[in-house]
């Protein structure tokens, strides 16, 4: 048995360095327990309930060295896993594990290796690097979290995916990859902190059921043949397993189990919104949108299992003003249904928020934008990919607004394909 320190009983605080902005850690208390299984021998185990930097610290430590003995059960996102090192001898009998789990427990348990230590983004970015945009929107969006991501692996990247680096889990699969990037800050340090590679299984207790408690998973990795030697439970009770999600090199997206996050909440996800911003949002914007809908209706643009939402606001808008009649008649001329269109709405910061991307017609337009949210910059863009302005037609003759509208559409075009590249 590995021993626990018997001084891990006085209460701390949470100083800001342990504090995540995606999760939040509850106080928890660090102190020496056996979990009891028929079958298995006692094993200790740090409950979370009150804690400090330092007592955290304790506790994975104790965790990392008892990997050198056996599985650890850890908390992730979603439900318990059991972790071992992928060097050690304790792997090859998760491995085990996992297969029967599948056989006997679900099929779709997931096993996924953490090779090490190296530039978490860096390495995320070259393996999705081949992704659809909707596809890296989705993984962008959805990881860290509880989510397993199956991806081909681009050639180049072969090697890199079996390097280490800490806080993802990246398991080398054949032609696929599966990226397990864990948010929970106990797991993650565990994983950062192991010396060496880690196996990491979410543990079934049943068909489609996961571990919910630290002592579940222990138990049920007992039942399965492996050798427990410590349990890291942060006190909570899990709720569903990671969501397995496949991206196929073709495009879109396949939910391979549902899990924490539902398949209509993956969708969403994967949908693209467009905003186009003029001044008055009654002659360019409502013409780029009207276009907008019109390409990608026709299939330009638009990548597999992508939903793409379009709007259009303006700089200095009233709210329902129609678009001028002589925009509706340009956009008669090239085919264009503005039936759809509704009045006119100014920019706004949840506009901005809502967007993907956001093309400008000007470069004062562009200036609105960043004085409403200056981290829109990376986002937002003139409309014409060479740079060059749309003019207003306003009170032109309507020659000028039927060359606009064709000024419009030809950088819709060039901007649809190149995001679809």
């Amino acid at each position: 048995m590995i021993p626990v320190p018997g001084n891990l009983t006085k209460e701390y605080t949470v100083s800001p360095s342990d504090t995540c902005s995606e999760y939040i850690w509850f106080a928890f208390e660090l102190r020496p327990r056996d979990v009891h299984t028929p079958g298995m021998r006692a094993t200790p185990a740090a409950i979370l309930r009150t804690m400090t930097a330092s007592q955290r610290s304790s506790a994975i430590s104790e965790a990392v060295t008892a990997l050198a003995g056996g599985c650890i059960v850890i908390p992730t996102d979603g439900v318990y896993a059991i972790a071992a090192l992928a060097g050690g001898g304790s792997a090859a009998a998760l491995r085990g594990v996992v297969d029967r789990a599948r056989r006997e427990r679900d099929p779709t348990a997931v096993a996924a290796a953490n090779p090490g230590s190296a530039d978490d983004d860096e390495i995320v970015a070259g393996v999705t690097s081949g992704l659809r945009p909707s596809q890296k929107r989705v993984v962008r969006r959805l990881s860290p979290g509880p989510v397993v991501v199956l991806l081909p692996v681009p050639d180049p990247m072969a090697n890199r995916v079996r390097e280490a680096f800490g806080g993802t889990i990246v398991a080398d699969r054949g032609p696929e990859a599966a990226i397990w990037r864990i948010r929970h800050p106990a797991a993650a340090r565990v994983l950062s902190e192991a010396r060496g590679s880690l196996l990491v299984a979410e543990m079934p207790v049943g068909p489609g059921r996961f571990a919910t408690s630290a002592d579940d998973a222990a138990r049920a990795a007992a039942e399965l043949g492996a050798d427990v030697t410590y349990v890291l439970d942060d006190g909570l009770p899990g709720s569903r397993p990671a969501t397995v999600l496949r991206l196929p090199a073709a495009g879109g997206y396949e939910v391979v189990r549902e899990g924490a996050y539902e398949e209509r909440f993956v969708a969403k996800q994967m949908q693209r919104t467009i905003l186009f911003v003029c001044s008055g949002n009654t002659c360019r914007s409502p013409m780029a949108e009207a276009i907008a809908d019109d390409l990608i209706g026709r299939g330009v643009g638009v990548a597999a299992g992508e939903k793409t939402v379009v709007l259009s606001a303006g700089t200095g808008a009233t709210t329902g003003a129609r678009p001028t009649r002589e925009a509706v008649a340009a956009l008669d001329s090239l085919g264009v249904d503005s039936s759809m269109l509704r009045g006119s709405r100014p920019l706004t910061r949840g506009l901005i928020a809502q967007a993907n991307v956001i093309y400008v017609m000007t470069t004062s337009h562009l200036r609105a934008v960043l004085s409403l949210d200056p981290e829109a910059d990376a986002k937002t863009a003139l409309l014409d990919p060479d740079g060059r302005e749309i003019d207003d037609p306003m009170g032109l003759p309507p020659h000028v607004y039927t060359q606009t509208a064709g000024a419009i559409k030809a950088a819709i075009e060039r901007r649809l394909r190149e995001a679809d590249a």
